[in-house]
């Protein structure tokens, strides 16, 4: 594990605001960058440092009652803004209702190579909450989705933390057309250490991303 995503996943269980969970990412990773460059390695480290919960229940525990309180309620709008970016995802999927649908490898649009690729790219960053490079890889449309509350509230929707990649599963695509049209799609199984994600991204000609689904 690299000491990005342990920090991550403090933070992720820490309950507080966006800037102080910035400021505890700031002060753990200058704390382990520091370590690090006194010899020791990452794994003995986060040995040391102990287990992901019980570092966030540390920090929990200093955060006062009205801070909790806030993070409650925003945690709760969160919840809401899933629904819109399931019903923006949907209203993206309108244009391949009943398409034609054919091999990437015989695409005059897609290479099968590259979309895969970028398939993964795209699950990198979503593992990572890059949410803006994620918007700058998307329609104008997506984009408007991609933004760290509501894909937590999306995220959440399946569990509460996945933790870290334990393996990527068959790719399965395909080249849809509909309308003129051309679409490229993925669907792959990834496993975390709580959770089984199903993934389903599609890109348009250009290689934007048109469409997500979770599940």
């Amino acid at each position: 594990m690299t000491a990005e995503k342990y920090v991550n996943q403090i933070v992720k269980k820490v309950h507080c605001d966006k800037s102080r969970k910035n400021d505890i990412k700031k002060q753990l990773l200058s704390e382990i960058n520091e370590r690090m460059s006194n010899g020791e390695s990452i794994e003995d480290i986060i040995k040391a440092m102990g287990k992901v919960s019980e570092i966030a229940d540390n920090f929990n525990e200093s955060i006062s009652d009205a801070d909790k309180k806030k993070y409650k309620q925003k945690k709760i709008l969160k919840i809401s803004a899933c629904a819109i970016i399931v019903l923006l995802m949907a209203c993206v999927g309108l244009k391949w209702v009943i398409p034609t649908v054919g091999d990437l490898d015989e695409s005059r649009f897609f290479s099968k190579s590259e979309v895969e690729k970028t398939l993964i790219e795209v699950i990198d960053l979503l593992d990572n909450g890059d949410y803006e490079a994620l918007q700058s890889m998307s329609t104008e449309q997506m984009a408007v989705a991609f933004n760290e509350e509501s894909m937590e509230a999306a995220k959440a929707n399946i569990c509460d933390d996945f933790g870290g990649r334990v393996s990527v599963g068959n790719i399965y695509s395909g080249e849809v057309i509909q309308q003129n049209l051309h679409y490229a799609t993925c669907q792959v199984n990834v496993s975390y250490d709580n959770a089984g994600v199903t993934y389903t991204i599609t890109f348009d000609e250009n290689m934007k991303i048109a469409g997500l689904y979770m599940k």
